[in-house]
């Protein structure tokens, strides 16, 4: 497809506080059935979800592609193609020469519920606590997919199929877990508010989805949009200071996360500080006609400016990325072995358990007498949070019954200071099977874990707060 570019034209004007720019990719005749010509043969198309519901205050980023179904269906031409089909093999090609997946011809079992947009947008509001779930994903933002359909319903219901019909599930799967769930109605839409807090809305001609189910509802509740999208072949939008809020509270979360990642993440926040600083609103705005295809980005702020402190700042930050990659190298070097041990461990206690009726051994010496492991991996144990290089802490969870129906198993490694922050004064002091994981900002040098039973929902708990 490259081989036909005719022209390529790049038109740009800059000011103190906007700046605009225009490419223009021309093709030749030549080529006419390569990828690059039939994409922009694409026609340019209307978006029906993001003007009506959407309103630009209450918008973080939003993205569309106008035509779904006819990129889909360029798509699986190229995987069609002979020398493409040769590379994925009998398993993935049906007798026709079609892509298939476990059985599932895409061209024939989906493009035909396809019409119109995919748009993706990230919303100023995190998910709400809701019955189905009660404790969401901690989030700053919520996320809504809109896919355009000639009718909703029907390609809600084939797309939980398809998700089955992948994973081989017959019956009991995500088909029927939604043909049983009550629906609620908004406008022309059908909600559902799935478990663990997704909500998927259907009307005749959307397929909507969603992080909150509660916001979701909100705003289909309102066909009064005011985010001005184009007609065209894709087009985006980003908010400048709602999106260097969102980096910012997702950098905290991935530190808190990953406290040997805190300095890294950090960087990353200041590199994006020195930029968005700069920017008010950004759009791209993409177009295309057979033989040619053109990009217009357009933006207000001082951008150039915030470029340039970001290349400034890159170019202050790359010694110390530097060093710090070589220090991550080493550590990574120095815990791969105590990694290999845990998962040797891991396995054994699940096999402990599976023998004594999901319970675990007061002692993880036990695994050895039980025949479920040779010998020990691990030397020394030491007490909660007391760093030493290869010792390990185990804690027994006890029910309510008293017997010990989960355990955490923590590795001392990397360096004092590093790793995960999974201890508190509270709970180092905790009673023997009392013990809750945690974290006061501070890593415990724990390079490597394993956990199972009561502690799984412990860990879920500890990674949202």
């Amino acid at each position: 497809g490259v081989e036909a570019l005719d022209r390529l034209r790049l038109k740009a004007r800059v000011r103190e506080d906007h700046g605009r720019s225009e490419i223009t990719l021309t093709l030749g005749s030549e080529a006419a059935d390569a990828f690059l010509p039939r994409l922009l043969a694409i026609e340019d198309r209307e978006s029906r979800f993001a003007p009506r519901y959407l309103d630009r205050d209450e918008v973080v980023t939003c993205s569309v592609l106008h035509d779904l179904r006819a990129h889909l269906d360029l798509v699986l031409d190229m995987l069609a193609r002979p020398d493409v089909t040769a590379l994925l093999g009998e398993m993935m090609i049906d007798v026709s020469g079609e892509f298939t997946i476990q059985g599932i011809t895409p061209r024939t079992d989906l493009l035909p519920l396809l019409d119109g947009e995919f748009t993706v947008v990230t919303m100023d509001a995190p998910a709400e606590p809701s019955q189905t779930a009660p404790m969401p994903l901690p989030l700053p933002v919520s996320a809504v997919v809109a896919i355009g359909s000639t009718d909703g319903r029907q390609l809600r219901d084939r797309l939980a199929e398809m998700v089955d019909g992948v994973g081989g599930v017959s019956s009991g799967g995500i088909a029927d877990m939604m043909a049983a769930l009550p629906a609620d109605t908004v406008g022309s839409f059908e909600i559902l508010a799935i478990p663990f807090g997704v909500a998927i809305a259907a009307s005749q001609d959307l397929l909507v989805l969603g992080t909150s189910s509660a916001l979701l509802a909100e705003v289909l509740a309102d066909d009064d949009g005011d985010l001005d999208v184009p007609d065209g072949h894709a087009w985006s939008y980003v908010n400048g200071p709602k999106y260097a809020e969102m980096i910012a509270q997702l950098t905290t979360m991935a530190a808190m996360m990953s406290p040997a990642d805190l300095e890294e993440n950090l960087m990353t926040a200041r590199m994006y500080d020195a930029l968005l600083a700069h920017m008010d609103t950004q759009t791209q705005h993409v177009t295309s006609r057979p033989g040619r295809l053109t990009i217009e980005n357009a933006y207000d702020g001082t951008l150039p400016t915030g470029v340039y402190r970001m290349a400034i700042r890159a170019l202050e930050e790359l010694p110390a990325t530097l060093e710090r990659e070589r220090q991550q190298r080493e550590r990574e070097q120095a815990i791969a072995p105590l990694r290999a041990i845990v998962a040797e461990l891991d396995a054994a206690f699940i096999a402990y358990a599976e023998d004594h009726d999901g319970l675990y051994p007061a002692e993880p010496q036990a695994l050895v007498d039980g025949g479920y492991l040779e010998s020990f991996p691990l030397e020394r144990a030491v007490p909660p949070g007391e760093y030493a290089e290869g010792a390990y802490t185990y804690h027994p969870l006890h029910d309510d019954a008293g017997e010990i129906a989960g355990y955490f198993l923590f590795v001392y490694g990397g360096g004092e200071g590093t790793g995960y922050d999974v201890y508190t004064p509270q709970n180092v002091a905790a009673a023997e099977g009392e013990f809750v994981v945690g974290s006061d900002g501070v890593p415990d040098g724990v390079a490597t874990f394993c956990y199972d039973g009561l502690a799984i929902e412990q860990w879920e708990r500890w990674g949202s707060d």
